[in-house]
């Protein structure tokens, strides 16, 4: 662990970013920087780049080039914080250098990992819905779609292959992000991240964040050219989980999470599920999760998530199907939220489901 100090004095030397020379200055002052690394700091330092606090005007960043999102509920420093990937494992932009023969060396993205379309969810202090750790590069570890029992591309071993990616032109995308006052919406596409023999022809993911209710709204919008065995994941941090009616509920010292399975199509089990713990070995333990499973062509499954401090109750969630087809509408708090998979939108209207 070498920064990340030096690194973001670096980015202020090369573009003179003075958001990065004052986060570098944040980043010495808190004592997180490795005395032995301090060198590097002084080495990469910018005379001429003066310190300057971001001003904080948004709470959704798309970094497109990796095609992930980080959205966060606002700035006060107890914020909720939401994270979607759904990218080339090494960018876009080195994918096109690759494509035009400007850079002819190794893609070098093996610590990336087989985890288009995953998501993560901080609040409180701590992870709701849990990254996978530093372990094998499996998409089962993720939150996120297997096909037959197998991921995406590149996965099994202790290092991303990531030139399949190449090979196969792949590329999974975010199709949008889009922040206002009520609602963060991203759609990611994954599409290209699996095989082509797996004969998936769709995998959208719908994801609507409720800010100020504390709820997580997802469709996934899956569709396969053959009958196929279609397995979702979700892994939350707290195994602690009651169940009541439909209604999964878990509880740590901080929060309280509730997690909504809605379409009646697909069978939901928390239970244990493989993991892939260590690198340099094949070792092998099982982790409860939520497991979702479907088989069939088309799938359109629908989850939600509603969390609040240990001490209050998360929001109540209803769900029932739109009229027209890919349509699925939420109430929350006396607000309806129709989420159309086919044409990618949110629509928001006062009642009761």
């Amino acid at each position: 662990w070498y920064g990340p100090g030096n690194i973001l004095r670096y980015i202020a030397f090369e573009y003179g970013d003075a958001n990065a020379q004052w986060l570098a200055e944040v980043m010495e002052n808190s004592g997180l920087e490795n005395g032995y690394s301090q060198w590097m700091n002084v080495m990469f330092f910018a005379d001429d780049v003066e310190p300057e606090e971001p001003t904080l005007d948004n709470t959704l960043q798309w970094f497109q080039d990796m095609d992930h999102v980080i959205a966060r509920s606002d700035w006060s420093g107890d914020e909720d914080m939401l994270v979607m990937k759904c990218g080339i494992p090494f960018g876009k932009n080195l994918m096109q250098l690759q494509k035009d023969g400007v850079y002819t060396g190794r893609a070098d993205a093996g610590h990336a990992h087989p985890d288009a379309n995953h998501i993560s969810l901080y609040a409180n202090g701590e992870f709701l819905i849990r990254d996978d750790g530093y372990y094998r590069k499996f998409s089962a570890n993720h939150n996120t779609l297997l096909i037959n029992g197998k991921g995406q591309l590149g996965e099994g071993g202790d290092w991303l292959a990531e030139s399949i990616y190449l090979t196969e032109n792949a590329q999974p995308h975010v199709k949008l992000a889009e922040s206002n006052a009520v609602y963060d919406y991203i759609v990611g596409d994954a599409t290209e991240a699996y095989s082509k023999e797996l004969n998936l022809d769709l995998f959208e993911r719908n994801v609507l964040w409720l800010k100020e209710e504390q709820v997580l709204l997802v469709v996934d919008n899956i569709k396969t050219s053959a009958i196929a065995e279609l397995e979702l994941h979700w892994f939350p941090q707290s195994k602690s989980v009651g169940i009541s009616g439909d209604v999964y509920m878990l509880k740590t010292n901080k929060n309280v999470m509730n997690f909504y399975p809605m379409t009646d199509e697909t069978t939901t089990a928390f239970e244990d599920i493989l993991q892939y713990t260590a690198t340099g070995t094949t070792t092998t333990a099982n982790e409860k999760g939520f497991r979702q499973t479907y088989k069939g062509t088309d799938w359109q499954n629908a989850v939600a998530f509603s969390w609040n401090t240990a001490d209050r109750e998360a929001a109540a969630v209803t769900y029932q199907k739109g009229e027209n087809a890919g349509e699925h509408q939420f109430c929350v708090n006396g607000k309806i939220y129709t989420i159309n998979v086919a044409a990618n939108t949110v629509a928001v209207t006062a009642g009761e489901l």
